[in-house]
């Protein structure tokens, strides 16, 4: 038990910049995989889950124009 809290005492917090650029890494990340389904399921049909992937990439991408952040950059 010592050594696992030994371990846990030496992780350092993330600062508030790499807290939101892991965010946004995360949403980005979403946006891709989102994106990739959203293709697969247009071409084999199936316009129910269709609806819901295009919901949420339009929330997605709502969030990363907020934030101003480009997919693009990595």
């Amino acid at each position: 038990m010592a050594l696992l809290l030994g371990a846990c005492a030496t992780v350092s917090p993330l600062t508030p910049e790499q807290a939101a650029r892991q965010s946004d890494r995360s949403l980005c990340s979403d946006m891709r995989s989102l994106t990739e389904s959203y293709t697969d399921i247009s071409r084999n049909g199936g316009y129910t889950n269709l609806e819901q992937v295009k919901l949420r990439l339009g929330v997605i991408a709502a969030e990363l124009e907020r934030r101003k952040v480009s997919c693009a950059d990595g």
